[in-house]
């Protein structure tokens, strides 16, 4: 009985959460080359923020760029951004959607090795610090993080892969980073009430998309989520559709498609991929993390401090996350 009261009351503030969502007329993406639309990977075809716009209607603005990292989100997209117009706080949503090239900068020469602490802690907190200037700067309301794609799925990890030596140390980094921002985001939902925060399980749909490809994949031919569309380029469109993979690191035309299809429902309120912070649920689920909490409100603090408050959020929560 008590399960299905909580289980009640916690629906009650989810779709009070979704409710109060308004309408998002702009959308703002900084991220990698999974978002990049000035220079796509796929440049026979839209990368998924064009079709969201489609799907929507709303005016979608990607400053992500190839090869970035977060620390370039801090350095060269927000500066970007900062010299244009605004859009309006109350209806823009901002999207952060960047970790492949961060995790691999964690690895040198495609070689096993031991990533720092402090690397980590930058790598996992960049999300956050971006989402904490866009507050300050753009006096933004409105953000959504990505979750890091599963790794292991990747065509240049598996076996079969260029990278396949490095295949468990990239799963594992990035099974850990996508823990660690995710209790930093809760807590920094926590943290200020009045905004609204969202999760897009981009790892969770990645999987799905993997185990149950005839579910997503409607090309022509049989699904295929091993292999990817370069290897022969000169396969039809409708062919291609039957792809996970663009080439051995980036989605396939179909697949951003689907991420597309899956934002501009979760936009609208909770779904199975997309979810929207809670602030007073999140506030109980981590209050016996005290640390954590403290570490997502010190973010301005240096990268030295940063990393220190870091590693002992990490002591308290190691019973929750496994690195």
């Amino acid at each position: 009985m008590v399960f299905l009261v909580s289980t009640l009351a916690a629906s009650l503030l989810y779709c009070s959460l979704a409710s109060a969502l308004p309408h998002f007329d702009h959308v703002v993406i900084f991220g990698d080359s999974y978002s990049d639309v000035d220079d796509p990977v796929i440049t026979t075809s839209a990368a998924w923020p064009t079709y969201l716009s489609s799907y929507t209607g709303s005016s979608v603005k990607s400053f992500a760029r190839k090869g970035n990292r977060c620390i370039h989100i801090q350095t060269e997209q927000l500066p970007k951004f900062m010299s244009t117009a605004h859009p309006p706080p109350d209806s823009t949503l901002y999207v952060v959607f960047v970790g492949f090239n961060d995790i691999g900068g964690l690895i040198n020469d495609f070689k096993p090795a031991i990533a720092s602490w402090d690397a980590r802690l930058q790598v996992s907190s960049c999300p956050v610090e971006v989402m904490s200037n866009l507050t300050t700067t753009a006096g933004a309301k409105h953000f959504l993080w990505f979750k890091m794609v599963p790794y292991d799925i990747v065509p240049l990890y598996t076996p079969e892969g260029f990278a396949r030596d490095i295949e468990p140390q990239m799963t594992r980094l990035g099974n850990s980073g996508n823990s660690m921002t995710t209790a930093l985001v809760e807590d920094f939902a926590s943290t200020y009430p009045d905004l609204s925060v969202g999760i897009f399980d981009t790892y969770s749909l990645f999987n799905d998309i993997h185990d149950h490809p005839t579910s997503y994949l409607n090309g022509s031919v049989s699904p295929d989520v091993s292999n990817y569309v370069v290897m022969d380029r000169s396969r039809p469109a409708d062919v291609q559709d039957s792809f996970m993979w663009w080439d051995p690191f980036h989605p396939s035309e179909q697949t951003n498609r689907i991420i597309a299809r899956r934002v501009a429902v979760g936009m609208q309120g909770n779904t199975q991929w997309l979810s929207w912070l809670d602030p007073s649920n999140v506030s109980v689920k981590y209050q016996q993390a005290q640390t954590s909490r403290s570490y997502a409100m010190r973010l301005s603090w240096s990268q030295q401090n940063v990393a220190a408050v870091g590693f002992v959020a990490t002591l308290v929560i190691v019973g929750l996350y496994v690195w």
